[in-house]
């Protein structure tokens, strides 16, 4: 009697450690297979089970696949539906929009699920639907568009910037315009490529203060094809010793019928005092705000004589004429 209780306890911790295992097997959620680049997930909906790496099955289960693909949904997939055999498939859903039964390719996916009946009793298991779908290029689209890079590239590159005469002591920023500077992957001033700042409708080049020195450079454009073409224009940097100077206006035309604000980009305004428009005819003080040493934002009354204007300003240290840099009043 004691020999048969304590067969019994033997088989009873067996059966117990076999269904941990199996509890344990069914609840455990996918982990990522790293032999495949995407991940699949099953779901017996007839045993209303989770969303598991392996299920078992019965004929006539309904069972459901899920096909996570990394990508951001930018993966076009082949369907290898040899693989499903075990199932009469009732639906097949990519991107959680239904399609057709016989349809197997399909772009731009991140996820795939199909809805089926089993066949015959087993277990799906993760491992055995590596090969459930191939993960390719679209060659075709990708040539398409070259071509269209390749064709806006054709001809003249008609290519501008703002201003060409630059003061190398203080930050600079350049407008570049023209119907193809979208193209642009870098501009190389001296041998340094600078990429170009999108912002919005408008493309700007940065050029930190003491990035090159006194002189003449090319300006070479290198375009996202990798061609190269050379702008007719050079750009010239200068270096002011003078400790207050003005390397560019912003903008440099605006209308006399309206107040405007100009912006002023240079050296030394933190030593402001006042400030005139000056036309070599007219002298009229003009209100400003400092924003930082090297720029300046100045408001420009209306109703001023049409010219072109440039200012005089006084600082702690003197009365300096700037006629370097000027605006024009329409």
């Amino acid at each position: 009697m004691f020999i048969n209780y304590k067969k019994t306890i033997i088989f009873t911790t067996i059966l117990l450690f076999i269904l941990i295992i199996i509890y344990i097997n069914l609840n455990s959620f996918s982990i990522k297979n790293e032999n495949k680049n995407f991940e699949i997930l099953f779901k017996n909906i007839t045993w209303d089970t989770k969303l598991l790496k392996n299920i078992p099955f019965n004929n006539g289960n309904e069972i459901e696949l899920n096909l996570l693909i990394p990508g951001d949904g930018k993966n076009n997939i082949s369907l290898n539906k040899d693989k499903l055999k075990s199932l009469n498939i009732e639906k097949i859903i990519v991107n959680d929009k239904e399609v057709g039964l016989n349809e197997s390719d399909f772009k731009n996916v991140d996820n795939i699920k199909i809805i089926g009946k089993s066949k015959n009793n087993g277990i799906l298991n993760e491992n055995d639907f590596n090969d459930i779908i191939n993960i390719k290029e679209d060659k075709k689209e990708e040539i398409e568009i070259k071509n269209d890079i390749k064709k806006s590239l054709t001809g003249s590159i008609n290519i501008n910037l703002d201003k060409y005469n630059l003061n190398s002591n203080i930050n600079n920023l350049i407008k570049i315009s023209g119907d193809k500077k979208y193209l642009i992957k870098y501009v190389n001033i001296g041998g340094i490529n600078l990429t170009p700042i999108i912002d919005k409708e408008d493309i700007f080049l940065s050029i930190e203060k003491n990035t090159f020195g006194e002189g003449e450079y090319f300006i070479i454009l290198q375009m996202i094809d990798n061609s190269i073409h050379t702008l007719d224009k050079k750009i010239f940097f200068s270096f002011s010793d003078t400790e207050t100077n003005i390397a560019n206006i912003t903008p440099k035309s605006i209308k006399n019928d309206t107040d405007n604000i100009i912006v002023l980009q240079g050296n030394g305004f933190s030593k402001v005092i006042s400030l005139q428009l000056s036309n070599n005819t007219i002298l009229k003080n003009a209100s400003f705000e400092i924003i930082s040493d090297q720029v300046m934002s100045v408001k420009i009354p209306k109703n001023l004589d049409k010219g072109t204007y440039f200012f005089n300003i006084m600082t702690t240290k003197g009365i300096i004429n700037l006629k370097n840099n000027t605006f024009i009043i329409n």
